[in-house]
């Protein structure tokens, strides 16, 4: 059974750490957390290790999982439960496109009454458009429409992305687009009392980068969502 374990000895496993670096409300981003009582870190699971088996993938149905494969999340959540797992990542992508609240409101259910915590969820967004430009307005709804999803689920954290340079879009711009538009769904997001972890994904190869797009951020409501792998 998974148990609460001690932080150095999470470390030494090589194990991911989910939404690391999260801010508390009262600080702002560059601030550091204020500890209370010892380390809570639980071992969890991100629906995205079952990526070949969801029905649907990215709001599509996934043709290479056989029939009889097929998994949705509500099993998922129930796998976790059935391995003594902390907690769960509900990830975005292997949702319906036209998810219900009611089902998500029943994965919350489920995961509250099976006693597996929603460490919270993840989208596929690119946060490194100009302001003003049509898809920069395309993907904070998608942002925000997941915020939403999140406070239904019980979610408290979603993972983001800077995401990849457009095209005529320099380094430096596409840093200083994707801590804006972070800025703006961070400002949505405290509203509805989710958090904002920003992966090292795509265009953020360093730790350097990593930190100066959120260091840039005035909002207590976004942190780092580390990936170690990622960096360059």
């Amino acid at each position: 059974m998974i148990n609460d374990i001690d932080r150095r000895e999470f470390l030494r496993s090589g194990a991911s750490l989910l939404g690391l670096g999260l801010a508390a409300p009262a600080l702002a981003v560059t601030e550091p957390y204020p500890r209370i009582g010892g380390p809570r870190l639980r071992l969890g699971l991100a629906a995205y290790s079952f990526r070949n088996y969801f029905k649907t993938m990215r709001g599509k149905p996934n043709a290479k999982v056989p029939a009889d494969q097929q998994i949705e999340m509500t099993d998922f959540i129930r796998f976790c439960a059935e391995h003594d797992c902390g907690g769960a990542e509900l990830t975005s992508y292997f949702f319906d496109d036209n998810v219900s609240d009611a089902y998500l409101a029943e994965c919350r259910k489920l995961a509250h009454v099976t006693g597996i915590q929603i460490s919270g969820t993840a989208v596929g967004n690119n946060f490194s458009w100009p302001k003003g430009a049509p898809e920069r307005a395309e993907q904070m709804a998608y942002v925000k429409d997941w915020i939403d999803k999140a406070s239904i689920l019980g979610a408290p954290h979603i993972r983001v992305f800077a995401g990849t340079h457009p095209k005529g879009v320099g380094e430096d711009e596409a840093e200083r687009n994707a801590s804006e538009a972070l800025e703006e769904a961070a400002e949505y997001a405290g509203q509805k009392g989710v958090f904002l972890g920003i992966e090292n994904h795509d265009s953020i190869g360093t730790a350097d980068r990593l930190l100066r797009i959120v260091k840039a951020v005035k909002s207590p409501w976004v942190g780092v969502n580390l990936d170690t792998g990622n960096f360059k």
